[in-house]
């Protein structure tokens, strides 16, 4: 969701200080060896709805029909299912707001999960939709669903939901847990922090605030009869020549190697330099160095009908990436697009 909340004590402003700027159009990084993942670097940004999922990214639009599309996630019991949850708001007939939506993806398209039917909201019973902002699955494939946001800078917690994965037909998904958190810090004039990026390492969960200076926050436990206090353990590097700001989702590949974050204007792509690291070491060290790999989705301050508004992004099919817009846009990104 848009919002210019979260730029910290003594960074606000910068939102909006560059509006009507040109959109970028990659940075100047290298790379090595198409279809290899040696160098980092930049890749210029789509052409929508053209292209093959060989070979770059694509851009199927009005493919998510619900308005206010947010975090997406890879089914781990469906192949080719997509999660994907909506922003707080006003529910309307049979899109209801505190709810799961599947939808298939078929090569570098939206398919059918059924004959005729190409969508399927699953309510959450027992959960409030305040701002939906992302949603990550666990080792076991359950869904976390991330209620983070905070444009108005009032919230005094956040709000993490545990459901199980359900069944594409089934007729609503279970809770499994309620966990409320605050932040030790809260941004200058606020009550928390604003975020929208979440991603899970060893059933811990992780949280991105979307800030010009986005920093990382880590669940210490899971309590549902008492809210915890996250505790910081770490600022998120930017790409090699793009800046990695304002972050708007998350996700951590199922080899724990890669972590994908998505902003309006980039795509990060971080990778582990040790495949033996766990935990808060691993996170320290994903977050810790510049993006391997960045993807320019367009600009980031600029007017808004020019933004790409994408809000999630997950991994699908190893290391292919697909992320979801709010103006009904799916976009898919083949490895080999971004590690070329």
């Amino acid at each position: 969701m848009l919002g210019a909340c979260s730029l910290g004590a003594g960074r606000r402003g910068a939102e909006g200080a560059a509006e009507g700027a040109p959109g970028g159009k990659g940075g100047s990084g290298t790379t090595s060896g198409k279809g290899r993942p040696g160098g980092a670097g930049t890749v210029p940004g789509p052409v929508p709805g053209a292209g093959t999922v060989a070979g770059r990214l694509v851009v199927r639009k009005g493919a998510f029909s619900p308005t206010e599309g947010s975090g997406v996630v890879a089914s781990r019991s469906h192949p080719g299912v997509i999660w994907a949850i909506r922003d707080g708001g006003s529910s309307e007939p049979g899109r209801p707001r505190a709810a799961l939506y599947a939808y298939r993806l078929a090569g570098d398209r939206v398919g059918e999960l059924a004959p005729g039917r190409k969508l399927r909201a699953i309510p959450v019973p027992g959960t409030t939709n305040v701002d939906w902002e992302d949603v990550a699955s666990d080792d076991q494939g359950n869904l976390w669903i991330a209620d983070i946001g905070d444009n108005a800078c009032r919230r005094g917690s956040i709000t993490l939901y545990k459901v199980r994965e359900p069944d594409l037909a089934a007729s609503r998904a279970q809770l499994l847990g309620t966990y409320r958190f605050r932040y030790p810090d809260p941004d200058s004039g606020c009550r928390g922090w604003d975020a929208e990026s979440l991603f899970l390492v060893g059933g811990v969960p992780y949280v991105i605030t979307k800030s010009g200076f986005p920093a990382v926050y880590r669940a210490p436990r899971l309590d549902p009869r008492r809210t915890t206090v996250l505790r910081r353990v770490g600022e998120l590097a930017s790409g090699l020549t793009e800046p990695v700001i304002f972050p708007t989702g998350a996700d951590l590949d199922a080899d724990h190697r890669r972590l994908a974050v998505a902003t309006y204007a980039t795509l990060a792509i971080y990778q582990a330099s040790d495949p033996s690291l766990t935990g808060d070491a691993l996170v320290a060290d994903l977050v810790g160095h510049a993006a391997r790999w960045t993807v320019s989705l367009g600009c980031l301050l600029c007017p808004v009908e020019q933004l790409s508004m994408v809000e999630g992004v997950a991994f699908v099919g190893g290391s292919d990436l697909t992320l979801l817009s709010e103006r009904h846009d799916v976009w898919l990104l083949p490895w080999r697009a971004y590690q070329r």
